[in-house]
């Protein structure tokens, strides 16, 4: 649980004010950074800032000024759950302290309680029907219940209209990055084919059946894949590392605590996958042109092969 304001604090900064339980600055947000966390009604917690702004250190006294009265505090440790935001700010720091604390300094300055609960699921597919079960068990309305839409977005359970949005451009260009590459991939197949036709129709003279060829140049498709995928994951992980290290360290600001040097599981499987069947769809047009070669082809010595889709036949072309 958790609640927030704005007050000053000492040296007439401002400071964003938080009533948080330990669980959620040690657990949801790892928020501590130095020291401890507030531990009874006297204790408080800064962001890292406030070294600089308010000259301050573990075990120094501040002083939390409103009207009703101002109330001094133990600093016992720095940290925030939003370090992004406040690194390097001199204006506004972050101060967190007990519930108790919070309330004893809010109440009387007639200032709204609204404490706001977070819930962390183990299995974030899980998430959109438990989310809607609590919002009928307590009967909450709607806007008064949030996700977390970067984690659920990325899971594909978040229920944001602008997610939705990225999810149909994302499975678009998936689909057209995905026919771009079997095309390709499709071209160089056939042309690799009708310079073999010759060796189709030798494996048709000593018997090999249509389906046979077909399955030989899909396995033939795969052995590609030996050295293609593994290549093809290296660079693509090689060009990601770069685009979130200018992300990270060119940019900055949001994508500051972006990882650089980080490996997907997930990712690095789908990618191979996605390339096997790029590949199996490629070799489709190729295999069904290698399995109608004519055992005539060989016998007559014809280099080229071209099939005629009248008569469902393979004629040769002498050249």
């Amino acid at each position: 649980m958790q609640m927030q304001t704005s007050l000053t604090i000492s040296e007439r900064k401002k400071a964003a004010v938080y009533g948080s339980d330990s669980i959620y600055l040690a657990e949801l947000v790892n928020a501590l950074e130095e020291g401890s966390l507030p531990q009874s009604d006297n204790d408080i917690m800064l962001s890292s800032n406030a070294k600089l702004a308010l000259d301050v250190k573990i075990g120094d006294s501040v002083t939390v000024k409103t009207p009703s009265g101002n109330t001094d505090f133990t600093v016992c440790g720095f940290g925030s759950d939003d370090a992004a935001y406040y690194r390097d700010q001199t204006y506004m720091v972050a101060a967190y302290m007990t519930r108790d604390a919070y309330i004893s300094i809010m109440e009387p300055n007639n200032i709204p309680i609204n404490p706001v609960c977070y819930i962390r699921f183990q299995d974030v597919s899980k998430a959109s029907g438990i989310i809607a079960e609590i919002r009928q068990q307590y009967h909450l309305p709607e806007e008064d219940i949030s996700e977390n839409t970067a984690i659920m977005g990325l899971a594909g359970q978040s229920s944001n209209e602008s997610m939705h949005n990225i999810y149909g451009i994302a499975a678009v260009l998936f689909i057209l990055v995905l026919l771009a590459g079997v095309l390709m991939i499709s071209g160089s197949m056939n042309s690799n084919v009708a310079q073999r036709t010759k060796f189709f129709g030798m494996m048709r003279c000593i018997g090999a059946s249509r389906q046979q060829i077909i399955r030989y140049v899909r396995l033939e498709a795969l052995n590609w894949c030996k050295t293609a995928v593994p290549v093809g994951l290296i660079i693509g992980t090689a060009i990601e590392w770069g685009i979130c290290a200018l992300l990270r360290f060119w940019i900055g600001d949001e994508f500051a605590a972006m990882p650089v040097f980080a490996l997907s599981p997930v990712g690095l499987i789908s990618g191979a996958m996605v390339g096997i069947v790029t590949v199996l769809l490629a070799a489709q047009s190729p295999a069904k042109h290698a399995s109608k070669v004519s055992p005539m082809a060989a016998v007559s010595g014809s280099r080229y092969g071209t099939f005629c889709t009248a008569c469902n036949k393979t004629e040769n072309q002498k050249g």
